[in-house]
């Protein structure tokens, strides 16, 4: 019952974010890092914002795949330094959108090179 009201409260978050302003993108991304931080210590919360991290990173690399560029390395740091990293940048920018704080996160991986 706790995880299906986390999910409706997510879900209003979501939907009051999308209406509110023009946002090319949907799910936890859109939601403010001080949202995602208030929210981190509430049940599996922790769990869903970094499985959304690693869904929007591995889609990111699978553009890049597309258009034969160099991946990211999403190995290259384990979850709970992920995590770290992602709670630390949303602990210093609590205004910007969680995806820009997941994207951060990315850029920092080590570049995998294409076999050419």
């Amino acid at each position: 019952m706790k995880k299906c009201a986390l999910v409706l409260a997510f879900l209003g978050l979501i939907s009051q974010n999308s209406f509110a302003e023009a946002i090319a993108g949907s799910g936890l991304g859109v939601l403010t890092c001080a949202e995602i931080t208030r929210m981190h210590n509430q049940d599996d919360t922790e769990v869903y914002t970094l499985i959304w991290a690693q869904g929007y990173m591995s889609g990111a690399n699978v553009e890049r795949l597309v258009r034969r560029e160099n991946t990211r390395d999403l190995g290259a740091v384990s979850r709970s330094g992920q995590r770290a990293f992602l709670l630390n940048y949303c602990d210093r920018h609590p205004l910007e959108r969680y995806w820009v704080a997941v994207k951060g996160l990315m850029d920092s991986l080590p570049e995998h090179q294409l076999a050419k």
